[in-house]
């Protein structure tokens, strides 16, 4: 990473009164340290070094990592990854001005790993990485929205409206064939 990433994160964390997780006292040092950790397991283990800020209790001794040590660990292992980061996705979806809502509907990506993506709490397969970085090439993106701007206009009913959850006693026999014949769900029963 650049230094002027770095002194920028520095002064932020200088303002932040944090406290022990262990002991919840407020005599905590911050240090930017090259930091090595394990990623994997077993035979699959590598280790990853990133920059960090790593927090020291002078009360406990014991040493930790915030939510901003968590994130830059969480990027770090994206790039060994080859993958893109959890802001970098953001911002394509911010580039055409969609909320994580409705970027998933044009995308057909699932707004709930679309979330976990960008809070990083999961990391996206290679080829969910490489279909993202292609929507950074507008054209990509405007074949995207005129697809799902087809698919709005042809559809009537929503989906809830073609097939209605038939449950409980009050639904008529009669209600159920009709449904069917309109939508040609299935042959009619007889």
């Amino acid at each position: 990473m650049k230094d002027k990433e770095f002194s920028s994160n520095k002064e932020a964390f200088e303002h932040v009164e944090l406290g022990c997780p262990l002991c919840g006292g407020n005599d905590i040092k911050l240090e930017w340290v090259d930091y090595t950790f394990n990623y994997g397991s077993g035979d699959d283990v590598t280790e990853i070094n990133a920059i960090v800020p790593v927090m020291s209790c002078e009360a406990c001794d014991i040493e930790f990592l915030d939510n901003e040590g968590e994130r830059i660990k969480h990027e770090a292992i994206c790039r060994h990854h080859g993958v893109l980061t959890p802001n970098e996705i953001k911002e394509i979806r911010k580039k055409y001005n969609y909320t994580q809502e409705g970027f998933a509907k044009v995308t057909k990506f699932g707004i709930a790993s679309l979330n976990r993506w960008e809070r990083g709490a999961s990391i996206q397969s290679p080829s969910t990485d490489n279909l993202l970085r292609l929507l950074t090439i507008p054209s990509n993106m405007k074949i995207l929205k005129e697809r799902y701007s087809k698919s709005t206009k042809n559809n009537e009913f929503s989906l809830t409206e073609k097939f209605p959850s038939i449950m409980g006693s009050d639904q008529e026999y009669h209600q159920i064939i009709i449904r069917s014949e309109e939508f040609n769900i299935a042959p009619q029963i007889h």
